[in-house]
């Protein structure tokens, strides 16, 4: 009975071994597979606009050279985080927030099916943060928002900033398929999705990159219509 009984506690401790090997891997290549859209993008754009001898190639390379190198950048970044298993590694430093969310928008930009529309406005506001932890955070948002648009004939989302009270409020809104109201309160739990795909890791990740940054992040939806999420940050100066 004693054999039996370690050898039921060895195979207990082997399953919850494979078990947690299993998350960590799920996890590992959700957080790979956001920065490899954008370069991928950023390529086939590269090799659209090379095809048709455009005038502004070498303004397009050196721009989608930009981005290709962020994203590496966040790769090595994802990659040093789950090599310390130590969670999320963060390097903080003020940055002005408005030029981080333009280079963001001008990468998405790329996606001509959808109408990107830019409300930042030119303002330097500047917080204190990491940048390649907000790129993954931000990069998430705005890729749920455009597969929530996927089967609209006009398919928009609008970045808008807002300054009140030593804070920026970012809104990003879509015209996509919205969310329902009994789901709006799970989309920041761990594993939680209402897609048929992915493993409900993107939300509850950015929503800790963003705490961790003093902020906040919230959403409301109304379905068929609209999705918005509001995320704040302290500002720490701001230059008009």
């Amino acid at each position: 009975m004693l054999n039996d009984l370690n050898r039921s506690a060895e195979k207990l401790a082997e399953a919850e071994r494979i078990g947690a090997y299993k998350e960590m891997a799920k996890q590992i290549a959700h957080e790979i597979k956001n920065p490899l859209t954008p370069m991928l993008l950023s390529m086939q754009f590269l090799k659209h606009k090379a095809e048709q001898n455009s005038l502004e190639l070498q303004k397009i390379a050196l721009s989608v050279s930009k981005t290709m190198l962020e994203q590496l950048e966040m790769l090595t970044t994802i990659a040093t985080n789950f090599g310390t298993f130590e969670g999320i590694v963060y390097d903080f430093l003020d940055f002005d927030i408005h030029e981080f969310l333009h280079s963001l928008i001008l990468l998405f930009k790329t996606n001509t099916e959808i109408n990107f529309v830019d409300a930042i406005n030119s303002e330097k506001v500047f917080i204190n943060g990491d940048k390649n932890n907000l790129m993954r955070c931000f990069h998430n948002i705005l890729k749920n928002a455009v597969e929530a648009t996927e089967g609209k004939k006009e398919r928009t989302i609008y970045i808008e900033s807002v300054l009140l009270n030593n804070e920026i409020f970012i809104y990003i809104k879509d015209n996509g398929k919205g969310i329902k109201e009994d789901f709006l309160e799970k989309i920041f739990d761990l594993n939680f999705t209402d897609k048929n795909f992915g493993m409900g890791l993107g939300l509850p990740i950015s929503r800790e990159i963003i705490h961790n940054h003093k902020g906040t992040i919230t959403c409301t939806s109304i379905l068929d219509i609209e999705t918005i999420f509001i995320i704040t940050f302290p500002i720490i100066s701001q230059q008009f």
